[in-house]
C-alpha cells in the first residue's frame, strides 16, 4: 500500500505543480470571485497534500480523518489506512475538478485575448484608412 500511496502522490504532485503554474500565469484574472474560490480550494488541497507527503516521504505524522491526534509512522490500523485511501481518492477527484476549472478559465482567457487581437487589428486598419484618406486629400491641394 505504501508504494500505491507514493505513486498516487507523485501523480498528484505533478498535477498540483501544473495547476500552480497555470494559476501563477493567470493571477491578473484573480479578481473574479469564482477564481478566488478555486484558489482557496487549491491552497487547502496544497495543505492536505503537504500533510500526506510529510507522512509518506519523511516519516512524519498526519492525522487521519476523524482521528483525535497524530499517528506515528508505520502504525496505521486497517481502518485508518482505509480512511487515508478514501481521502486520497477525494483529493484526486478535487484535483480533476480543479483541472477542469483551470482549463475552462484558460480557454476563456484565450478567447478574450483572440477577440482583443482582432479588435486591435480592426482599429489599426480603420485608422490607417483614415490617415491615408487625409494624406490623399491634403496632397492635391
Amino acid at each position: 500500500m505504501t508504494m500505491y500511496i507514493r505513486y498516487a502522490f507523485t501523480g498528484l504532485l505533478a498535477a498540483f505543480l501544473a495547476l500552480s503554474a497555470a494559476f501563477m500565469v493567470s493571477t491578473g484574472a484573480a479578481q473574479d470571485a469564482d477564481l478566488r474560490q478555486v484558489l482557496e480550494e487549491l491552497n487547502r488541497i496544497r495543505g492536505d497534500l503537504t500533510d500526506v507527503q510529510r507522512y509518506v516521504y519523511r516519516g512524519g505524522t498526519v492525522p487521519p480523518a476523524g482521528a483525535a491526534g497524530p499517528v506515528a509512522a508505520g502504525t496505521l490500523t486497517p481502518d485508518q489506512a482505509a480512511r487515508l485511501e478514501v481521502r486520497i481518492g477525494q483529493i484526486e477527484d478535487e484535483m480533476r475538478s480543479l483541472t477542469g476549472t483551470v482549463e475552462e478559465v484558460a480557454h476563456g482567457i484565450a478567447q478574450v485575448g483572440d477577440r482583443l487581437d482582432r479588435l486591435v487589428a480592426d482599429v489599426d486598419f480603420r485608422l490607417t484608412a483614415i490617415e491615408q484618406a487625409q494624406v490623399q486629400g491634403a496632397a492635391p491641394a
